[in-house]
């Protein structure tokens, strides 16, 4: 694999002294590495299809033109922003220096999650700028989340649940709830503001210096839907990383709360927003479930289940 990256990264005129490392995907389960950190600087990018190579190049120099930290675009020898190789896409960025966040209840949590909520805001005004022109030219996909939840996720939780090992109790809570968003969830996901998203927003796609956000990185999923869809995924994150951590989850609700004050004060939530929060979080999670049940990870999948229960139990608008 070295020398078919040296091959690579030849179009960028790299030929000697090359350090290269793989950079850690262990949370995005059956993956194989696409990204390499290179000579400490640059990092080289792999996708299998075209579209997702262009639309990713695309929002990062949009976004660099709005004055959002992001990575920059490194151009080929031949002028070209990525290149071609048996069937697979590659492309250079330049790497933002500093670290990323994997403990969001170290120290001063609730400081810490209110100024995520800023960071999460900030992108959401850079990104809202870009959006019809991105919806215009290129090959964004806009997403509808009840076709979603209605669709494969439906059927795939509808195949799970009678083979899943959890008790009768827990099923039922999760079913009770699951009714609910089915229920109040589609009217009020009309009325949610829409924009293009970044879709994976967690604390390892930010990079910080001495406490502060320099950069944003890994837009590969990036689509129009409603903008409450990446605060509501970093509230399921940040619960899910400590779900089996008594002590550590009972910090999460506080924590969560105070990433929204934080984001009210820069985005400003309309009232259906602050009403959709909950069932945001469980139609997140309702696609967590369906995607490892349809994976072949039933632990996953039940720990998913568990927190849709245990958001609900805790939950008050």
């Amino acid at each position: 694999m070295r020398e078919q990256l040296k091959s690579i990264l030849s179009h960028w005129g790299f030929i000697e002294n090359l350090d290269v490392k793989v950079e850690d995907i262990s949370y995005e389960p059956n993956r194989e590495s696409h990204i390499w950190t290179i000579n400490e600087d640059y990092l080289l990018k792999m996708t299998y299809t075209k579209e997702e190579m262009v639309n990713n190049i695309c929002l990062l120099n949009l976004l660099h033109k709005a004055s959002i930290p992001v990575q920059q675009v490194v151009y080929t020898l031949d002028k070209t922003s990525y290149v071609q190789i048996d069937n697979k896409y590659y492309g250079l960025f330049t790497k933002i220096k500093g670290v990323v966040l994997k403990d969001y209840y170290e120290g001063n949590y609730l400081d810490r999650g209110f100024y995520l909520g800023q960071c999460i805001a900030n992108l959401h005004d850079g990104l809202k700028k870009i959006t019809e022109e991105l919806k215009e030219n290129y090959n964004i996909w806009n997403n509808n989340m009840i076709e979603e939840l209605f669709g494969w996720v439906e059927d795939e939780i509808t195949n799970y649940l009678p083979n899943c090992n959890l008790n009768q109790h827990e099923i039922e809570d999760f079913v009770h709830v699951k009714y609910d968003l089915e229920y109040h969830f589609p009217v009020l996901y009309d009325k949610l503001p829409k924009q293009v998203i970044h879709r994976d927003v967690h604390g390892e796609n930010m990079i910080f210096n001495e406490n502060k956000l320099v950069g944003y990185i890994d837009f590969d999923l990036s689509q129009v839907n409603a903008r409450i869809f990446d605060l509501c995924y970093l509230g399921t994150g940040s619960l899910a990383t400590i779900f089996n951590e008594v002590g550590k989850r009972k910090l999460w609700l506080l924590f969560f709360k105070s990433v929204i004050k934080g984001y009210d004060s820069k985005g400003i939530l309309t009232f259906e927003e602050k009403q959709s929060l909950k069932y945001m979080m469980y139609a997140i999670e309702m696609i967590m479930i369906a995607y490892f049940a349809r994976e072949g990870y039933p632990e996953i999948a039940n720990t998913n289940i568990k927190m849709v229960n245990y958001i609900n139990s805790v939950w008050e608008n």
